[in-house]
């Protein structure tokens, strides 16, 4: 593999790829990648080499990520930029999913006098325009 990659990056120059993320919109939480083949082939070494070296950055704490860095072929203007590949050993089904936020009773204690507070101000202030109006007239 560590050959295929030193191939890859021999056969393609880096003055010729360019490699890019962008929105795909303002507001939207989508992206895309605006790249050329080389741009591609190049950005996919650098993580198929992270990959190589994923397990000896996890055995040696003092080296804790693979650092893709800054690249010339990389578009300055890109929105994201993935500065370093932080591996860990652990397989997708024993990592610690968040649990879903359940409402205590102080929570649900804390809506209901917000509630009554609001209901509160709303009937003081309709109460106030009424005895204003019936002051005018």
């Amino acid at each position: 593999m560590k050959t295929a990659t030193n191939d890859i990056k021999k056969r393609n120059s880096s003055e010729d790829a360019y490699f890019g993320l962008f929105p795909i919109s303002e507001g939207d939480d989508g992206y895309y990648i605006s790249a050329n083949r080389q741009g591609l082939e190049l950005y996919a070494t650098e993580l198929l080499n992270a990959s190589l070296e994923s397990e000896t950055i996890v055995l040696h704490p003092q080296k804790f990520e693979y650092n893709i860095g800054q690249k010339d072929w990389i578009d300055d203007k890109s929105d994201i930029y993935i500065d370093f590949v932080s591996p860990f050993l652990e397989k997708r089904k024993n990592i610690k999913k968040d649990e879903p936020y359940k409402e205590t009773f102080k929570d649900k204690l804390i809506t209901l006098i917000l509630k009554i507070l609001l209901i509160f101000l709303v009937i003081c202030m309709i109460i106030g325009i009424v005895r204003v109006f019936q002051w005018i007239l």
